[in-house]
């Protein structure tokens, strides 16, 4: 089974259309979208909103007294910004570390696929980084979600079926982000 954590609507379109996915209107907490092997899940902004909807989401089709299959996995898909203009904008980036700006937590997904994309690492912020505060930045991509999903995500699964899939959106703010840029 194939879990994907999405934040924004905007960002859970395409993969909606492209993996043929329905909405399943019994839902009542997130707007929860699938088929037999995927399903999606909208979380909403910030890495609380993103841990509680891949629990909820694991959650409501697992029996908690079996563990999840071996070929399940839970994925993370979003925008980042960076302050580093050697990621192109639209460019997909596959998250090799993760930080939490607020407590300063690393995690290291373990990476066993093989893959063409560029790997990187990101650092989750309480809130929307500006270019004002690239000195607090320690790592190449910023977003609000990454370390709370894989804080939760890692009570169900192992850090091999965890993944987070990031495509850059802006440099610190700019340019500004809506749901049509999105």
């Amino acid at each position: 089974m194939i879990y994907l954590v999405v934040s924004h609507h905007h960002e859970a379109r395409p993969l909606i259309s492209y993996f043929q996915l329905k909405k399943d209107h019994s839902s009542h907490y997130f707007e929860i979208y699938e088929k037999e092997d995927v399903a999606l899940i909208i979380s909403g902004i910030g890495k609380l909103n993103t841990a509680v909807a891949a629990t909820h989401i694991v959650s409501r089709s697992q029996d908690s007294r079996k563990p999840l299959a071996p070929n399940t996995a839970l994925i993370n898909v979003g925008i980042c910004g960076s302050e580093n203009r050697d990621f192109p904008l639209g460019q997909m980036a596959l998250v090799n570390q993760i930080m939490d700006h607020d407590s300063g937590r690393r995690f290291y997904p373990d990476i066993l696929i093989s893959h063409t994309l560029q790997e990187a690492g990101i650092e989750t912020f309480s809130h929307g980084v500006r270019a004002e505060e690239a000195d607090q930045i320690s790592l190449e991509l910023v977003d609000m979600e990454a370390s709370g999903f894989y804080e939760a995500a890692s009570r169900f699964l192992g850090p091999h079926q965890i993944h987070i899939l990031k495509v850059i959106s802006d440099y610190l703010g700019e340019p500004s982000i809506t749901g049509e840029y999105v």
